[in-house]
C-alpha cells in the first residue's frame, strides 16, 4: 500500500515488532531523502529504538540512523541534531543538472570535446560549495532552448525549468526567478540575492535650440505675475500724474497710458531715465539734434512707481539670465515615456532584451493592462558582452 502513496505528503511511523533486518523490510519501497519516516522497533529488554530510515537514490541501500530511544525508566531521548544536518551526506550521489550558457550570472566550463565539466560565476561557485559540503558529484546537461524559464499556453515550461518539471535533470544552477506559478512544478532554495530589471533608453537629441527654451526659466504663473506687474505700475503711474494735474501742477506726457505702458516696459528692461528726451535725425547726410519734452517725473509718487519698476525689473532680469544660461548650457534629458503604457502609444520604440534574460512579466504581472492590454511589443533579444 505505501509503494502506491506519496510518502513526503506526511511525516509516518511505523511500529515493528518483526526482529527481521530493515533492510529485506524496505528492500521493494523507496523513502525519498525528504520524507521523514521513523521505525519504532522493540528491543528484548522492554526499551524501543527510533530509527530514521531513507534512500538517497533507488541505487543506494536503505540508509538507517538512530534518532531517539524510549524507556519505562527514562522515557523519550530524542536527539537534538537537525532534520537537514542528518542528511548533509549524499554518499558521492551523482546529480544531473541543468545549466545554460545564455545565463549571464553562470559561465560553463567546458573540454576539448565542448562537453560541459564545470560551472563558474556566481550560482556556480555557490553550487561548487554545495558538492563538496554535501558530498556529491554533477552531471551538467546544458539546454539549447532560448526561451529557457518561459511558459506556453497550454501550461509546458521551457528551458531549465522545464528540465526540472519533466524529471530529465535532479537540479538547475542559474539565475531563476521565483515565481509563484512555478511552485506547482519545482522547489526552490533560500532567495540568494535580489535583482532589479533596468530599461535603458536611447538619449534623445537634445542639441536643438526651440523657441521655447527661452521661456523655460520662468513658469508660466511668474511670466502672468510680471505682464500683471507691468499693466499695474502703468496704471498707477498714469493715476499719479493725473492727480498730480488735479492739484493744478503742469500737464505731463504720462498722462497717456501706451506711453506710460512704454516707460514701465523699459524699466523692466532696465533701460536708464534722462530728464530730457532728445531726437537724432539724418536728412541729406546731416544730423540735427531736437530737444524733447522732460520726462523725468518731479512728483514723488511718480518717482516712487519708478524706482519700484526698476526694482523689480533688475531682480527679473538678474534671475532671468542666471536661469537662462542655465538652460542652455545644461543639457536635461527627458524620456518619451514613463510607463508601459506609453511605450506602446509611442509606437516609435522596440523593447529588446539580452539574449537568455526571463520576459515572464507580461504573463505574471498583476496589471490587467499587461496581461489583456493592447498586446505586447516585439521583442528583441541581442548578444550582450561586458
Amino acid at each position: 500500500v505505501l509503494a502506491k502513496v506519496q510518502l513526503t505528503l506526511a511525516e509516518w511511523l511505523l511500529f515493528l515488532w518483526d526482529p527481521c533486518p530493515l533492510e529485506d523490510i524496505f528492500q521493494r519501497l523507496f523513502i525519498p531523502l525528504d520524507c521523514e519516516f521513523l521505525v519504532a522497533k522493540w528491543l528484548k529488554n522492554g526499551s524501543v529504538k527510533l530509527k530514521e530510515v531513507y534512500h538517497i537514490s533507488p541505487k543506494f541501500d536503505l540508509e538507517q540512523h538512530t534518532v531517539g530511544n524510549w524507556s519505562l525508566q527514562h522515557g523519550l531521548q530524542w536527539r537534538t541534531v537537525g532534520f537537514y544536518k542528518r542528511r548533509k551526506n549524499l554518499r558521492g550521489l551523482e546529480l544531473r543538472v541543468a545549466v545554460s550558457e545564455m545565463d549571464v550570472p553562470t559561465t560553463l566550463k567546458k573540454d576539448e570535446r565542448g562537453r560541459t565539466i564545470g560551472v563558474t560565476g556566481f550560482f556556480g561557485e555557490i553550487w561548487k560549495s554545495l558538492e563538496e559540503r554535501l558530498n556529491f558529484t554533477s552531471r551538467y546537461i546544458e539546454t539549447k532552448e532560448e526561451d529557457w524559464g518561459m511558459t506556453s499556453e497550454n501550461g509546458t515550461l521551457f528551458g531549465m525549468v522545464g528540465m526540472v518539471a519533466r524529471r530529465e535533470v535532479d537540479a538547475a544552477v542559474g539565475g531563476l526567478t521565483l515565481y509563484r506559478s512555478r511552485l506547482a512544478f519545482v522547489d526552490f532554495l533560500l532567495q540568494l540575492l535580489t535583482d532589479n530589471t533596468n530599461l535603458y533608453i536611447r538619449q534623445t537629441e537634445t542639441l536643438e535650440l526651440h523657441w521655447s527654451r527661452f521661456l523655460a526659466p520662468f513658469k508660466r504663473r511668474l511670466w502672468f505675475a510680471v505682464i500683471a506687474a507691468i499693466f499695474l505700475l502703468s496704471t498707477l503711474l498714469v493715476a499719479s500724474h493725473k492727480l498730480r494735474r488735479s492739484y493744478g501742477k503742469a500737464n505731463s506726457s504720462h498722462e497717456r497710458f501706451w506711453e506710460s505702458f512704454y516707460y514701465i516696459c523699459g524699466a523692466f528692461c532696465g533701460q536708464g531715465k534722462s530728464k530730457y528726451s532728445s531726437a537724432v535725425a539724418t536728412m541729406d547726410g546731416q544730423t540735427s539734434m531736437f530737444a524733447g519734452r522732460e520726462t523725468m517725473p518731479r512728483s514723488w509718487s511718480s518717482r516712487v512707481v519708478y524706482l519700484t519698476s526698476y526694482v523689480v525689473g533688475y531682480v527679473l532680469v538678474a534671475a532671468y539670465s542666471a536661469a537662462l544660461v542655465s538652460f542652455l548650457a545644461v543639457q536635461r534629458d527627458e524620456l518619451p515615456f514613463t510607463s508601459y503604457e506609453g511605450l506602446l502609444e509611442d509606437g516609435t520604440y522596440e523593447l529588446g532584451v539580452t539574449k537568455g534574460a526571463e520576459v515572464s512579466y507580461f504573463s505574471v504581472s498583476s496589471s490587467e493592462f499587461m496581461v489583456h492590454g493592447q498586446g505586447v511589443p516585439e521583442l528583441c533579444q541581442y548578444d550582450v558582452s561586458c
